[in-house]
């Protein structure tokens, strides 16, 4: 006699694998995006360090590193644009295209800076904000300012 499945038995299965599907998918984007948005910390760690550097040579920090690569935001990924003055003098440059745009300021004449990364990862016009602040500002360090956006 030969064993076989029923139909039923394979309904279940189905069934079965659809519901870990629905469960999977979901949390398989959220954690794309979560490493998709780990880049703006990784760019962010790198102009600082070039913000360090060049203080180092230069007793001061690089002002009016603009908005770059630009608008819009998007979940593309964009060439980082060479042309602007200040990037250049900054020295820094990412590995590759970027999904986020990034800039660095001075304030208080010159006494400290602030690095912003912004994305739109998830295309929802709802922009994630990563700030750095220098050890030289009133409240140094790390600012995540929407922490559940992409």
């Amino acid at each position: 006699m030969r064993r076989a499945f029923t139909l039923v038995e394979l309904m279940i299965v189905v069934a079965i694998i659809g519901i870990l599907a629905s469960i999977a998918v979901p949390n398989f984007y959220e954690m794309q995006l979560k490493a998709k948005r780990t880049e703006v910390n990784l760019n962010i760690d790198g102009i600082t360090t070039a913000q360090f550097a060049y203080h180092a040579a230069f007793d001061e920090y690089i002002d009016g590193a603009g908005s770059n690569p630009g608008s819009p935001l998007n979940k593309q990924a964009k060439p980082f644009q060479l042309g602007d003055a200040s990037w250049t003098a900054l020295g820094w440059l990412p590995d590759g295209d970027v999904r986020c745009t990034y800039a660095t300021n001075t304030y208080s004449s010159g006494s400290y800076f602030r690095t912003d990364g912004t994305c739109d990862l998830d295309d929802d016009n709802s922009s994630a904000i990563v700030r750095y602040y220098s050890p030289e500002a009133s409240s140094p360090g790390w600012r995540d300012l929407y922490p559940d956006r992409y």
